[in-house]
């Protein structure tokens, strides 16, 4: 499959989500996969669509874990259709843009999310949680 990093700068949002639209409800994931990582923004609306389209929760799970980009709104929705979790091995590549809400600190530390609570100034928290475990 070719690279389309460069190419992709080009599109627009809609356009983006109409490739992305086509792969979702025609199963084709190894082209969407690609198209996320080379550069094309996920987004919620996109993830959405997998879920509308019937796609398995563990299929999105892996193309949160593949995209190189993200806009802000993948994070509520995983927030939002997700369990904490069902997470585990998703957030630590959201680590940097966590909400200070959630997860909460307990969950970070539990998951091991010491990037974000040092981001979140739980300097303490970490010390004392790191040291538990």
């Amino acid at each position: 499959m070719k690279n389309f990093q460069e190419i992709i700068k080009l599109n627009s949002a809609e356009q983006n989500e109409q490739m992305a639209w086509y792969c979702i409800e025609n199963s084709e994931v190894g082209h969407l996969k690609q198209l996320l990582r080379d550069g094309m923004p996920l987004n919620a609306f996109m993830l959405t669509a997998m879920v509308f389209f019937g796609h398995r929760d563990a299929l999105i799970k892996e193309i949160l874990q593949e995209t190189s980009t993200f806009d802000d709104d993948v994070i509520q929705w995983m927030r939002g259709y997700f369990e904490v979790d069902e997470l585990a091995e998703v957030l630590p590549r959201y680590q940097k843009k966590l909400p200070k809400d959630w997860p909460s600190n307990e969950d970070c530390a539990r998951l091991k999310l010491w990037t974000t609570l040092c981001l979140r100034r739980e300097f303490y928290s970490v010390a004392r949680l790191h040291l538990s475990f």
